[in-house]
C-alpha cells in the first residue's frame, strides 16, 4: 500500500450540471488501484518502464488484493491505524488518460502507442474511487483488510 494521507480532498459535496447547481455527495473523495494491475497494463503496453500510481493520478496503490478493480460498492478498506475508506465505484479509464500514457511512455520495441491503446490495456482494472468514512493518515506499507458489504437479512438469499 502507498499513500501519505486520506481525508476528504474535495469536500463533501460537488457541482453537478443539474438544473440550479444542484450538490451531490462527492463519490470520489478518493482513488486506488493495484499495483499488479498496472504491472498487467504496462506489460500489455509492452512499456519500456512500468506505470505507477503516479502514471494514472491516483490517491493509493495498493498491492495484494486479488480482483481489486471488482470489488463492489460498499466493500470497506481498513487500514491498521483506523482510517476506513468505502468504495463506490469503479474508475474507468479515461480518453485524457489514455493521452497521457500514449504521448509519454515508451514502449520496448519502439513503437508509438495509439490512445486508445491503455483504455483496452486497462479495462476493468483501472482501479477504484469511493468516500472516506474514517480519515487520517495511510503510511506506504500499512496493511488494509477488506470487507464485503453485508446486506440485511431480508435481502439474503
Amino acid at each position: 500500500m502507498t499513500g501519505t494521507g486520506v481525508s476528504p480532498a474535495k469536500p463533501g459535496s460537488r457541482l453537478t450540471n443539474n438544473l440550479g447547481g444542484t450538490e451531490r455527495r462527492n463519490e470520489r473523495q478518493w482513488s486506488a488501484v493495484a499495483q499488479e494491475d498496472l504491472d498487467q497494463a504496462s506489460q500489455v503496453l509492452s512499456l519500456a518502464h512500468p506505470l505507477s500510481a503516479g502514471d494514472v493520478a491516483v490517491n493509493l496503490s495498493i498491492l495484494g488484493i486479488p480482483d481489486f478493480s471488482r470489488l463492489p460498492r460498499g466493500t470497506t478498506l481498513t487500514f491498521e491505524k483506523g482510517v476506513v475508506l468505502m468504495v463506490e465505484e469503479y474508475n474507468p479509464p479515461c480518453s485524457r488518460m489514455a493521452r497521457y500514457i500514449s504521448e509519454g511512455h515508451e514502449t520496448t520495441h519502439g513503437g508509438v502507442l495509439a490512445e486508445t491503446d491503455f483504455i483496452e490495456a486497462s479495462k476493468f482494472s483501472r482501479g477504484l474511487v469511493g468516500v472516506v468514512e474514517v480519515p487520517g493518515v495511510v503510511s506506504v506499507g500499512e496493511g488494509v483488510s477488506v470487507t464485503p458489504e453485508v446486506l440485511p437479512k431480508w435481502l439474503r438469499t
